[in-house]
């Protein structure tokens, strides 16, 4: 699992978003007693610019 990666439940819908990367090969995030699917990757938070105050 790599940071940004989301996961969804297909039972619920709950979505879930990797905020601290895991290499473990055995690692499996579930929900609903399931195994969650890999959605996609949330786009990375903008770092400074105009309105970075």
């Amino acid at each position: 699992m790599k940071v940004g990666d989301v996961y969804t439940c297909e039972d619920c819908g709950a979505e879930f978003a990797v905020t601290k990367a895991c290499d473990c090969e055995d690692c499996q995030p579930k929900c609903c007693d399931k195994p969650l699917k890999l959605k996609g990757r949330e786009p990375a938070a903008p770092q400074g610019g105009c309105c970075s105050g």
